[in-house]
């Protein structure tokens, strides 16, 4: 039938009940295949394109029956009678929706599905969104119930998203998905797809152009599945990679050809290539998993993955997998594995022990790092829907009956409804019990809501909604006055907890109510499914809306503390996030520790939270501290412009800001300071040196922000302190023993001070930049030279040996001053960056000379790396790039690491042996002024602008053990055969002791 004359605005894809050989998935064109349930595909005709490419995806990989309306349809008959005709006959129905909305058919159709939905338990029904979905469109199906209530296939980022095909298919058919699944094979979508590719591509892209076994694989699949996927460019495609593979072979074979005679003569050099060639191969392979952990669904398979490939080889891509790994889920304590859907939790007596009711309608247990069951699964019952405990557990089943467990078995407290509507959901989606608990309230999914006495089991009061109206959240008041009951309308209900009669209603909130709970001051919090925050106070004996706030997201599962104060969020991808009562960020960013919807969570004992997931994973969350790979550093001062670290351990920080210029260290977890530049240089100088002597007094009405202190400097092991004063003067001391020491009282416009690793030599820029004033330091007094530099300088740092100053000039240059030639400038002709050179620094072995530019937020934002002497090709490292610009670095030889940190609070890793990017750490949210590689306890310290000061453990196998502690589990053999089909198995976190 052709477009134009159908008139509804959108078509439907229907089966063919007169020829079902037609354009049939799961057998070839024109030959009669066997009955196969059929798919009913509704959508608006302005989104034909998008379905047809979801729907020929279907067909290809999966053998998804059904037809195209263009082929269903006889010319001339009407459409209605067919399509009521093929609606009654298909085994489920795809509803799709996107950013063209409803036509006027298409949503008379969607509801007539809904219908036989409700009616017929085998009929299966999947909203599928498109691109530019919106929650408008969403409420005008069943009151926004199917979107809201029928776990959705999300589309949105376009129709060749496999995952969500996956995900479609399985929803269709009623298989289920593997929770954990390895590297694809090639499928018949993915042959079309790349051969698009290579078309779109002007055949130019060969990186497109399968090798070898992938090749191989790919004709077989033209061969068995010819209809599926020879199109126009498949076969050009692969011809193309053919003759490619073919070329390679002959040069290839050329060459054997023109050295067989060589060959002979170097066979101890095969030998010796052939261990590169492993050595090479096991790099590979570590570099393939690591990408692979990327990938992985789960923060279990994730870390696992990412220390399969750290055990496999050492590179910079698996460190880096796994340390990011860990950054992300630094919250995360364990992930316990309970083998079911996580449909409830509760919290035992102290928090202790967490209870966990499941879709096989056990109760477990899990304490800890270990698990055990309560309850097993009962005939009848279904699954286990709902939990609550009040001294004792509370149980709600699916089939409507409320248990309670006080011993080794449980009493009924609630019997099922006796012969209920056929189809109504009778399970039991909320419990909530009164404070003094005398009463426990019990809602269904159908809209039953039942008011309990707790010791007799006398039905108090019973509401019913009606079936297409789900009680998704139950709350008592403190004071025990007042039941609160949520709906999946998004209605409040607010009972007399003692009687069960209606006191108010309050309409409607978008989104329905996803969990509702009192805080401690009374006020109660609702959250929606749409990702608002409501807040309610009781006035006059009424609810009224005082605030609201917008979360962001579809939500799957919401729950709050005791007290109100926090608030957890979990949404259909899997991750989750920490909120205060006001729905403002806590610190604790969204992280996906699972590879399902989150379906349920729990604040449980003080510091934990629990969430659980359809995958039938539980993750515990440290909130109180963090689980590695860092540990918080007590705050100090407003910033910090040094860190050293002395050989016993102790941290060292220096800080200059306007009015305050001091000298810290950290014992234990307190900051003591150690000196006060400030203090000295006044009680020395007098306090005329802390005011500058050139430039004018600020206008009325303003005051100078200038520092006192405009610089400062500190020796390798912070022993020593060197800084200038406004006034120009130039001081020195060390710390802890001695007096401080004057250079000069007024120097020329004295300013960037750097002190050599020892602390025997110091180097200041004077006479506005363009000259370098370094002195030998020595108790008895000190030597001077002054030495012209080719241009303004901007950075300046000592080789470890202070044999050599580096000076990073303006315009990209840098100039090199020897003490051999008496410190004489030598200037670098070729620039190495397209700004001023901001920062200099030698890795600790003196091997490398690494620079960077634009400080200060220029557009120069990569770093230059060369040997130590400069007059080596320069390596430019950009596969990351700064945010902002760099704002400060460190190298460490015993760590093997170069770091960069930036202006929005990321510090990068390379790996020093090789320059390869390794990882990318959030240290904080504003830009990092200090950072330390420390050489002896082989930690970073990070200090950013916005607080957070940090140490990071870089040791390796401490990666490893608190990798494996939080997977708590290791690869299962299905896991590893999918990564490493070829290898015999080993263990990846057996023999660490977790």
């Amino acid at each position: 039938m052709e477009a134009g004359a159908r008139p509804h605005g959108h078509d439907i894809v229907i089966p063919d009940k007169r020829d079902t050989s037609l354009n049939l998935v799961g057998g070839k064109r024109g030959v009669e295949a066997g009955p196969q349930a059929v798919t009913f595909l509704c959508h608006n005709s302005a989104d034909k394109p998008l379905v047809k490419q979801i729907a020929d995806a279907l067909e290809i990989e999966f053998g998804t029956r059904f037809f195209l309306d263009a082929y269903a349809i006889p010319t001339g008959e009407a459409f209605l009678p067919w399509i009521e005709q093929s609606l009654a006959g298909a085994a489920g129905v795809a509803i799709f929706l996107g950013g063209n909305g409803w036509g006027p058919t298409h949503l008379w159709e969607a509801e007539r599905a809904l219908v036989r939905y409700r009616a017929d338990p085998t009929f299966k029904m999947i909203p599928v969104a498109l691109p530019g979905i919106n929650a408008e469109d969403m409420r005008r199906l069943g009151s926004g119930k199917v979107f809201q209530e029928i776990n959705w296939a999300d589309f949105t980022k376009g129709p060749r998203d496999l995952d969500s095909l996956r995900k479609l298919e399985a929803a269709l058919s009623g298989r289920k998905l593997p929770q954990h699944q390895g590297p694809a094979r090639l499928t018949p979508y993915q042959v079309r797809r790349d051969a698009m590719r290579w078309t779109e591509a002007k055949g130019k892209d060969r990186s497109i152009l399968y090798k070898g076994a992938q090749l191989d694989q790919a004709f077989d699949l033209v061969q068995r599945n010819p209809d599926y996927v020879v199109a126009d460019e498949v076969l050009p495609f692969l011809n193309a990679a053919r003759a490619h593979q073919r070329r390679f072979w002959r040069r290839v074979a050329g060459a054997g050809l023109s050295t067989a005679a060589a060959l002979t003569v170097l066979s101890v050099a095969i030998y010796l290539n052939y261990s590169l060639a492993e050595r090479r191969r096991i790099a590979s392979l570590s570099r393939q998993l690591a990408i692979a952990s990327r990938e992985a669904p789960g923060a279990d398979r994730r870390l696992l993955i990412a220390t399969r490939a750290m055990l496999t080889d050492r590179t910079a891509e698996a460190k880096g997998a796994l340390l990011e790994s860990l950054d992300e889920w630094r919250h995360l304590r364990r992930i316990t594995y309970v083998g079911a859907r996580v449909n409830a939790l509760a919290a035992g007596p102290g928090g202790s022990a967490v209870f966990v009711g499941a879709e096989d309608g056990s109760i477990r247990y899990v304490r800890d790092s270990a698990a055990g069951e309560v309850l097993p699964p009962r005939s009848g019952e279904g699954s286990t829907t709902a939990l609550a405990v009040a001294g004792i557990l509370y149980v709600g089943r699916e089939s409507g009956r409320v248990e309670a467990l006080a011993g080794p078995s449980p009493s009924t407290l609630l019997e099922p409804p006796a012969n209920p509507p056929p189809q109504r959901d009778l399970s039991v989606r909320c419990l909530a019990v009164k404070p003094d608990g005398s009463m426990v309230a019990a809602g269904s999914g159908s809209g039953r809501l039942v008011l309990i006495e707790a010791g007799s089991g006398r039905v108090v009061q019973t509401l019913d909604e009606g079936e297409a109206v789900a009680f998704k959240a139950l709350a008592f008041s403190p004071n025990g006055e007042r039941l609160v009951a949520g709906t999946s309308q998004g209605e409040l209900i607010v009972l007399d907890a003692r009687t069960g009669d209606e006191r108010q209603r309050y309409p409607k909130l978008d989104g329905g109510v996803l969990t509702a709970a009192f805080g401690a001051d009374g006020v109660l919090r609702v959250v929606t499914g749409y990702g608002a925050l409501v807040k309610f106070s009781e006035d006059g004996g009424e609810f009224r809306r005082t605030a609201s706030h917008h979360l962001g997201g579809l939500l799957a599962s919401a729950a709050f503390d005791r007290s109100g104060d926090r608030l957890a969020t979990g949404d259909a991808s899997g991750s989750v996030r920490v909120l205060d009562g006001d729905g403002e960020p806590t610190g604790f960013d969204k992280a996906g520790a699972h590879a399902s919807p989150v379906s349920a969570l729990l604040f449980a004992a003080e510091g934990t939270l629990l969430s659980g997931s359809s995958d039938g994973t539980l993750a515990a969350w440290d909130l109180s501290g963090e689980s590695g790979p860092s540990r918080p550093i007590p705050g100090l001062g407003p910033t910090v412009d040094v860190l050293r670290s002395r050989p016993d351990g102790t941290l060292v920080a220096a800080f200059t800001t306007k009015g305050r210029a001091e000298v810290w260290r950290l014992d234990t977890d307190r900051w003591v300071m150690e000196l006060d530049l400030l203090s000295t240089a006044r009680e020395i100088l007098g306090s005329t040196a802390l005011r500058a002597t050139r430039g004018g007094p600020p206008s009325p009405g303003f005051e100078s922000m200038d520092a006192e202190v405009p610089a400062l400097a500190m020796d390798a092991s912070g022993a020593r302190i060197a800084w200038t004063t406004a006034s120009g003067a130039i001081l020195w001391q060390d710390l802890g023993r001695g007096r401080p020491n004057v250079i000069a009282a007024d120097a020329d416009g004295a300013s960037e001070v750097g002190l050599s690793r020892d602390g025997r030599w110091l180097a200041v820029f004077a006479a506005g930049r363009t000259r370098a004033e370094l002195f030998e330091l020595r108790a008895a007094g000190s030597s001077n030279w002054s030495t012209p530099l080719p241009a303004p300088g901007r950075s300046l740092a000592f080789d470890p040996r202070g044999s050599r100053l580096v000076v990073g000039l303006e315009k990209g240059r840098i100039a090199v001053l020897r003490s051999s030639q008496n410190w004489r400038a030598d200037a670098q002709t070729n620039p190495r960056h397209d700004s001023d050179v901001a920062g200099v620094g030698f890795t600790t072995d003196g091997a490398r000379l690494v620079t960077f530019g634009s400080g200060g937020g220029g557009t120069d934002r990569s770093l230059v790396v060369t040997d130590a002497e400069p007059s080596t090709p320069p390596r430019r490292l950009q596969s990351r790039l700064a945010g902002g610009s760099v704002a400060a670095m460190a190298l460490g030889t015993s760590t093997g690491l170069l770091a960069a940190a930036d202006q929005d609070g990321t510090v990068l890793l390379w790996d020093l042996a090789d320059l390869r990017f390794m990882a990318a750490l959030k240290v904080g949210t504003t830009s990092v002024p200090a950072l330390r590689l420390d050489h002896d306890s082989g930690a970073m310290i990070t200090y950013s602008s916005d607080g957070s000061f940090r140490s990071w453990d870089l040791s390796e196998a401490s990666w490893i053990k608190l990798a494996c502690a939080k997977a708590n589990r290791d690869l299962r053999p299905d896991e590893w055969a999918e990564l490493l089909p070829d290898d015999a198995m080993v263990p990846t976190c057996g023999r660490i002791e977790r």
